[in-house]
């Protein structure tokens, strides 16, 4: 199965002093993302994030995503727009290297800054 927002990109394009790229969804994609997240709507989607090699093959990967959604209020029922972001720090790794380089062990920062409180009255 293809993911909705799906950019392969070829580890040998990043180079060694990394790759700064941003991703935004298409209409259609970001129609796929609401249907699966059960969302009424996602208006927009944009990921900004730098790639960098590390040893062994592995790639670190930095940035934010922002989007515009619609969400639904669970005690009204009542459909409200919403900005999500959020930042993070990933690490990609070659199968089966994860316990030689560490990676298994970190965690990606999560950080919400803008997150709502539902039904705003």
């Amino acid at each position: 199965m293809t993911p909705e927002l799906h950019r392969p990109l070829a580890v040998a394009r990043i180079g060694p002093e990394g790759l700064d790229t941003m991703v935004t969804a298409r209409p259609a994609e970001c129609a796929a993302l609401a249907r699966r997240f059960g969302l009424p709507a996602i208006h927009a989607l944009a990921c900004r994030f730098r790639l960098r090699p590390l040893p062994g093959g592995a790639v670190a990967a930095e940035g934010a995503l922002r989007a515009e959604v619609v969400q639904v209020c669970i005690a009204t029922v009542e459909e409200f727009p919403a900005t999500v972001t959020e930042d993070f720090a990933v690490h990609f790794v070659p199968v089966g290297t994860v316990d030689a380089f560490g990676y298994a062990s970190r965690r990606a920062r999560r950080v919400f800054p803008n997150r709502r409180r539902c039904c705003r009255k």
